[in-house]
């Protein structure tokens, strides 16, 4: 709905957008994403999720996000391009567990996505594991001046003001680490959405995203 909207306004480039669905009832969509966007294996997470949503013990299994990546760049794309007049220029984007797992593919970046829309990422995720990673990569390039070899990037970060201690300080510590990364190779705006909670944000960030990330000169 947003990508049609700002395309009536002429305000985006040409964008394909593909959605990739988690499940087709709450409780299979609660468990698929988060296997397949969870970084590393959290049991305390799964076992504290388990019971908010009161499945068994054990239903719940993180530590997928490898191979769901795997599967997007050999399977899911592949059908994509196949099918559709596609090239390059690919951008991912996810919100939430799915915020964490874009965030994972900037970090691990290797060149497959150039624009990437990371959207109240769960970098608590096992004790702020992948955003350590982050920090502790983008000093070792800046201490030892190292380009990252990566091609020119966009990157989109948002949180909504309201989602609490565990989501908005993670988030802005990501941007302002990146912010800081000494590289004309990423240009990065991040965003707090004022009186926007874990959910309501959703709709805000989608047109922000499509309009940073694919937003005409």
């Amino acid at each position: 709905g947003a990508q049609n909207v700002l395309s009536f306004g002429n305000e985006i480039e040409n964008v394909i957008i593909v959605g990739i669905g988690s499940g087709l009832t709450i409780p299979s969509w609660v468990t698929n994403r988060t296997y397949d966007y969870t970084t590393s294996i959290d049991t305390a997470s799964d076992r504290n999720m388990e019971k908010q949503n009161g499945f068994p013990e054990g239903a719940i299994k993180s530590g997928g996000a490898f191979e769901f990546l795997k599967c997007i760049k050999t399977e899911i794309i592949p059908f994509v391009d196949k099918n559709y007049k596609t090239n390059n220029d690919r951008g991912i984007s996810g919100h939430s567990l799915g915020g964490l797992f874009t965030a994972y593919c900037l970090i691990n970046s290797d060149g497959y996505f150039t624009r990437f829309g990371i959207n109240s990422p769960s970098l608590w995720w096992n004790k702020e594991e992948l955003l350590n990673q982050a920090v502790t990569e983008i000093e070792n390039k800046n201490d030892n001046k190292i380009e990252w070899n990566i091609p020119p990037t966009k990157v989109f970060i948002s949180v909504g003001k309201l989602e609490g201690s565990s989501m908005v300080p993670t988030m802005v510590k990501l941007s302002t680490y990146l912010e800081d990364l000494d590289s004309d190779k990423i240009d990065l705006e991040w965003y707090i959405f004022e009186n926007e909670t874990h959910l309501s944000v959703i709709s805000a960030n989608m047109s922000r995203t499509i309009s940073v990330l694919y937003g005409k000169e």
